[in-house]
């Protein structure tokens, strides 16, 4: 696997006949074995031309899995001079929550070392129950006329501390978040990237573009005014977006 080595590095590895499996603790391990031994999903929850993305229960636990698809072609020579997929976001998980920011790390992946499995890489995480997403959450509250503010509040705290450790992450949707009795949590880090400094202002504004009209869709009308109002609200002095 070309400029993996680093990416594994403090990982369980073990080799198999197709697969190389990967996990944080060798335990983890057998949850991605098990899952290659039968894979297919219980219930299939999206699939794109690129990903496959299932619930799996495997004794008594239940997975989330993300695959993720094999080129073709000069797309498949190409990517053997590229670090596989799984593993990029396997370090942005990592990197995320070693930076202090609640997150869910996945317990293992593979990726493919041969043969004609279709699914290049893949991710396998512990499931999260999906009343617990900011989304749902979203939903109750503007059912029952409760004050949306406070909770958007948590969601931009959460934006905001990224945003300052120089973390940007494309799109993050209201349904990204999930709502725990521990905090904040936020998924779904494939496109996430670390700038050296800040987050500059310009993509700043973008992610609160994007969690407002999610929030739009949600019925939260004048998401985008009551969003860029509240994180401006929490910048030091003297900073704006």
């Amino acid at each position: 696997m070309p400029g993996a080595d680093g990416m594994l590095e403090g990982l369980v590895v073990e080799d198999l006949s197709s697969f190389t499996v990967f996990a944080r603790e060798k335990d983890q391990l057998r949850w991605v074995k098990d899952l290659l031994q039968d894979f297919g999903p219980e219930r299939e929850l999206k699939r794109t031309p690129k990903s496959l993305i299932f619930r799996k229960s495997l004794a008594g636990r239940v997975l989330f899995v993300k695959a993720y698809a094999r080129g073709r072609g000069f797309r498949r020579l190409a990517e053997f001079f590229r670090v596989p997929r799984a593993l990029r976001v396997m370090a942005n998980y990592l990197s995320f929550s070693s930076a202090g920011f609640l997150t869910q790390v996945p317990l293992g992946g593979w990726v493919l070392r041969g043969g004609f499995f279709s699914w290049g890489s893949g991710l396998v995480f512990d499931w999260l129950p999906p009343e617990k997403k900011a989304s749902q959450v979203f939903l109750r509250i503007l059912a029952s006329s409760e004050d949306p503010e406070p909770y958007l509040r948590l969601l931009l705290l959460y934006l905001r501390r990224m945003h300052e450790a120089g973390f940007y992450l494309r799109d993050p949707k209201v349904s990204n978040f999930f709502c725990l009795p521990e905090g904040v949590l936020l998924v779904d880090l494939d496109s996430l990237k670390r700038f050296r400094g800040k987050v500059p202002y310009g993509k700043r504004r973008r992610n609160l573009e994007v969690l407002a009209r999610s929030l739009e869709r949600l019925g939260l009308t004048g998401a985008l005014e009551m969003v860029v109002s509240l994180y401006e609200k929490l910048l030091p002095q003297g900073e704006e977006t």
